[in-house]
């Protein structure tokens, strides 16, 4: 959290930066002017800019945005379990929201490129089906933690699932 509010406050730096510098030229033209009326008008066309990015950058701070925006693109490599039907990923780069299916490279090998924006960590899980209940587990059968991308290629086991998207088990047991 810390790293997204620098984030944050850079990029506000940076925006007022860019009103400054912007200024200084629009000032420079108004002095070479010589019309009064004309100095005038460009002085108001100055003002109206001005007034539009500010109010612009308050909506973006209050509403938690900025106008920089960071992207970072990353893959997911997995071996699963043999007998594992498909793979699902969700983390939040997507705020967890989504199960995103990866493309099976072999019987037990599935893949993923992912773009996150704005996110300085990214945290992950794997599924082997749309939702919660297919969630991986660690060998012993106990719940695993998010798993933290340390660079931009993961290659990640799964030893285990909590169940298994599409099994015969699982459909004797919807019956």
């Amino acid at each position: 959290m810390g790293s997204e509010k620098h984030f944050q406050i850079r990029s506000v730096l940076m925006y007022f930066a860019s009103i400054i510098i912007v200024s200084q030229i629009f000032f420079q033209k108004l002095f070479k002017l010589k019309n009064m009326k004309t100095k005038f008008k460009f002085f108001c066309l100055l003002a109206c800019i001005a007034l539009c990015m500010t109010q612009g950058m308050k909506a973006s701070v209050a509403s938690g945005t900025t106008t920089s925006e960071f992207e970072k693109g990353f893959t997911l490599n997995v071996t699963v379990p043999s007998g594992t039907h498909a793979v699902y990923v969700s983390g939040n780069f997507n705020n967890w929201t989504d199960f995103v299916k990866m493309d099976q490279v072999n019987e037990t090998t599935y893949t993923k490129p992912v773009i996150a924006k704005n996110i300085e960590q990214i945290e992950y899980k794997y599924y082997s089906g749309p939702d919660l209940e297919y969630e991986e587990l660690h060998s012993d059968g106990s719940r695993m933690d998010n798993r933290m991308l340390a660079d931009s290629i993961a290659n990640d086991y799964v030893a285990l699932w909590k169940a298994v998207y599409g099994s015969e088990k699982e459909y004797r047991s919807c019956q």
